[in-house]
């Protein structure tokens, strides 16, 4: 289950280290108080069970280079980014502003690149976190994620803030 936590959390957590860098950097209020967040009981667009999310208010166009910036922290940290995994960043920037996500990439890194600091301080604390969860989470028999509460958090917005502060 180690391994298995660890695999998955070296891509996701750059991932969704991405959104929350570029959404807090441009506009703090964007992330609701849960933050980063695993919903057991939903369906991901690549087919697997269960999503992570930044929970954030209502996204508009102005927000295309946030969700662009998941496939910017996997590319930073790995040298690749999954396009499976960018299925529903795309979808979303697709139906917000018609135009694909490689449009929104150099800003989301340029982005990034000014608040590298952050994305890589942000990064060790939530992979230290996913890692833990999805320890705990991948022992549990995947028939029995319906019983799970709906939402389950993993990274707060108030964690979110110290990681910022700390990384100035």
């Amino acid at each position: 289950m180690l391994s298995a936590a660890l695999e998955f959390t070296a891509t996701h957590a750059p991932h969704e280290c991405g959104h929350i860098v570029v959404l807090f950097a441009r506009n703090k209020a964007g992330i609701a108080p849960e933050g980063l967040v695993f919903y057991p009981s939903r369906l991901a667009l690549d087919g697997n069970q269960g999503v992570l999310e930044v929970t954030t208010t209502l996204l508009t166009e102005e927000d295309c280079t946030a969700l662009a910036a998941g496939a910017v922290g996997e590319l930073l940290s790995t040298g690749h980014y999954d396009l499976g995994r960018t299925l529903d960043d795309r979808d979303q920037i697709e139906r917000l502003c018609g135009q694909p996500l490689e449009n929104f990439i150099l800003e989301a890194n340029a982005t990034i690149q000014e608040n590298l600091s952050f994305f890589n301080l942000l990064v060790l604390r939530v992979s230290a976190k996913m890692t833990s969860f999805f320890v705990e989470l991948f022992s549990i028999p995947l028939a029995k994620w319906d019983e799970l509460p709906e939402t389950m958090p993993i990274f707060s917005l108030d964690e979110i803030r110290q990681t910022y502060e700390q990384a100035q």
